[in-house]
């Protein structure tokens, strides 16, 4: 028997309910200049036309699995499980590459054996079809410290990695639902180099009716516990204020969606952490007696309206 050939890359492209979108993923994937490699479609349970779409390609490059309906993450770490890829490379089902994407990257690995991670820069495209720099990154090499310090280093759509490093950070977190992406990131650069290839090379849409950001309960506890996993880290690398800051915005976001529970729990812990100036404090307790007040009221307009019945 012929032994298999392992392919330069396994693109990973998770997929649910998008049967208005995927094929204009797939097609910017099949269009690769570089085309070494395995497209592995996981389809999340969808159930609308999704898989009749994928069913219809005929590309030997295509792996098509459809699993029940568990999240992205679920989706990905299935994905993971078969890709045979020196590289992994990720395509959101709503987002689409450029056609010399993945020699690109590819390039780049070749100029520094250190580089396990690459990413590029991120395209938006206006009603004309015009394609413009969303975001012009500058991170690059050895970079913990300044990814944690912004929050984020890209999207996976923007970003692959070396197979080998997921033996080292394991497989997609599911209970991180909303942050996923920055959860890989922080999880890539605490161990490996980072390389930047300074073109467009992919192009991010606003346009999915189901993009995991919709849910802002689930955002608000996901932020949460995407700075909990990484505290140890934030303050060995970035020291306390940092991590003050960032319970800060969480508590800030609870308030938003008036869970003042949560909110002033956590805003009690960017207290403690927070070495912070005076005017910093008065932030703090501005919020938390904000807090008070409206779960106050809150409770003051049930009673009446109770009263009322």
């Amino acid at each position: 028997m012929k032994e298999k050939i392992r392919p330069v890359f396994s693109v990973l492209l998770p997929v649910y309910n998008r049967e208005k979108l995927i094929a204009r993923a797939i097609d910017s994937i099949l269009a690769q200049t570089l085309s070494d490699f395995q497209l592995i479609i996981i389809d999340d349970g969808s159930t609308d036309c999704t898989r009749k779409i994928i069913q219809g390609y005929e590309d030997d490059r295509i792996e098509y699995y459809y699993k029940e309906n568990g999240g992205q993450n679920s989706a990905l770490n299935l994905g993971l499980k078969k890709a045979q890829g020196e590289y992994i490379a990720f395509c959101d089902s709503d987002d689409k590459w450029l056609p010399d994407k993945l020699e690109k990257c590819f390039c780049l690995y070749q100029t520094d054996e250190e580089i396990a991670v690459v990413y590029h820069w991120t395209g938006v495209e206006d009603s004309k079809g015009n394609i413009r720099l969303a975001r012009k990154d500058t991170v690059e090499g050895w970079c913990q410290k300044q990814v944690l310090e912004q929050g984020y280093l890209t999207s996976p759509t923007f970003l692959t990695c070396k197979s080998a490093c997921f033996r080292k950070i394991g497989e997609f977190d599911t209970k991180i639902v909303n942050c996923q992406d920055d959860d890989l990131c922080f999880n890539l650069v605490k161990y490996y180099k980072v390389g930047l290839v300074k073109k467009i090379l992919g192009v991010y849409y606003f346009d999915a009716d189901n993009r995991k950001g919709n849910n802002i309960r689930t955002g608000a506890d996901s932020y949460l516990a995407l700075w909990k996993k990484h505290a140890a880290e934030a303050l060995e690398v970035c020291g306390s204020m940092l991590l003050a800051e960032k319970y800060y915005i969480a508590a800030e976001k609870y308030a938003g969606i008036k869970d003042y529970s949560a909110m002033k729990k956590t805003l009690k812990k960017s207290a403690e952490l927070s070495r912070c100036s005076l005017i910093k404090r008065i932030k703090l307790y501005m919020l938390y007696i904000k807090a008070v007040f409206s779960q106050y009221k809150g409770k003051g307009r049930l009673k009446s309206e109770r009263g009322k019945s």
